[in-house]
């Protein structure tokens, strides 16, 4: 299930940037240097799963490109690195933080929506995620 933004174009740049970097990066081996699921690695790739842009903070140092990069190419940000709407910069900001503090992406994730929830109001942030 592609969205306008995310297909199989994207994930097949993506998987070319992740088997660039040698036969010693496989989906199994970027899972766990970004703990992030391979079958998620997977579904990215094939162009199933449009990724977050915490997914691509945890990939992109092993795959030796920027966040901007990706996120330019995932539709999260234009030409200019303006964000396009989809995705708040300050929940960007944290989102790289939590990365490069080696929390798991699905954990950063969690937190990122609890920061969403909480800035709807007190009642959003006790609903269960």
């Amino acid at each position: 299930m592609s969205d306008e933004h995310w297909g199989p174009e994207q994930g097949a740049q993506l998987r070319a940037l992740r088997r660039a970097r040698g036969k010693h990066l496989g989906v199994r081996r970027l899972a766990g240097l970004a703990s992030v699921s391979h079958s998620v690695i997977s579904q990215v790739e094939l162009g199933h799963q449009r990724p977050t842009p915490v997914y691509l903070y945890a990939v992109a140092p092993h795959l030796g490109v920027r966040p901007d990069t990706l996120l330019l190419l995932a539709g999260y940000i234009d030409e200019e690195g303006r964000w396009t709407g989809e995705q708040t910069e300050p929940l960007a900001v944290i989102a790289q933080q939590l990365a490069a503090a080696g929390l798991a992406a699905d954990e950063a994730e969690w937190i990122l929506s609890l920061v969403k929830r909480l800035k709807e109001g007190p009642r959003a942030a006790t609903d269960a995620p």
